[in-house]
C-alpha cells in the first residue's frame, strides 16, 4: 500500500493510504491496545472541500524518511513516526476555515502523491520509543499556544540541540519573544497572502 498523505489537526496525526478496497469514510485502528474510531469525512478530500481554503506553504525536505511532529515549545512526544517515506521534497498545504474565533488554521497536510486516499490511520510512533504516558498518548500531542512544528528527525535533533542552547545561555529570555516572535515577522508576505485570500 502506498502512503499518500500526512495530515495534523488539533495534535492529532493522521497518514492517508490508498488500499484495493475502498472503504465509506469511517474506518477503526488499534492505538495503546484499545480499538478507536477515526471518522475522515470532512479531511477525506480537502481539496474538494468548499468548506476550507488552501494555502500552499511550499516544500518540507525529507532528508531521513523520518517525521517528527510535534509542539515546538513544549517538546511532547517528540518520537518520530513509525512510517518512513522515500528522501525528498514533499509539498505541504495549510487548509483555512472561517470560524466563530476567527480565520484558523484547521488542517496542515504533507502531500505524498495527488490521489485520495482511500483510509486513514493514526500517524503513531514506535511503541519501544514510548515510556508512561507517552504510550497512552500516541499519535497525538498537546499544545501550548497552538504551534506545530514539522520536521524531519535530522532536522528536529539540530533545532533540539539549539534550543537548549539557547534556555541555557539565556535563562533571562523567553525564545518566543526574545527570538521566534522577530523571525515570524519576517514571514510577513506570507500573512499578506492569507489575507489576500481571505478578502479577495
Amino acid at each position: 500500500m502506498d502512503k499518500l498523505k500526512i495530515i495534523i489537526i488539533a495534535g492529532l496525526m493522521f497518514f492517508g493510504i490508498l488500499k484495493s478496497h475502498g472503504q465509506k469514510y469511517k474506518t477503526t485502528q488499534i492505538v495503546n491496545g484499545e480499538k478507536v474510531k477515526i471518522d475522515f469525512s470532512d479531511f477525506h478530500d480537502l481539496r474538494s472541500n468548499d468548506k476550507y481554503d488552501e494555502f500552499h506553504l511550499g516544500k518540507i525536505q525529507v532528508t531521513s524518511g523520518q517525521f517528527v511532529i510535534t509542539d515546538p515549545f513544549l517538546l511532547y512526544n517528540p518520537h518520530p513516526i513509525e512510517k518512513t517515506v522515500v528522501p525528498g521534497q514533499y509539498e505541504m498545504y495549510l487548509y483555512f476555515y472561517n470560524c466563530n474565533m476567527g480565520y484558523r488554521i484547521a488542517y496542515a497536510v504533507i502531500e505524498f502523491d495527488n490521489k485520495i486516499p482511500s483510509t486513514w490511520e493514526f500517524a503513531l510512533s514506535n511503541d519501544s520509543l514510548l515510556e508512561g504516558m507517552d504510550k497512552t498518548t500516541n499519535g497525538l500531542f498537546p499544545v501550548d499556544a497552538g504551534l506545530l512544528c514539522i520536521s524531519d528527525k535530522e532536522s528536529f535533533k539540530a533545532y533540539k540541540d539549539f534550543y537548549s542552547d539557547f534556555v541555557k545561555k539565556n535563562p533571562e529570555k523567553n525564545i518566543y519573544d526574545d527570538y521566534f516572535a522577530g523571525e515570524f515577522a519576517k514571514n510577513g508576505i506570507i500573512q499578506k497572502e492569507l489575507i489576500k485570500m481571505v478578502i479577495g
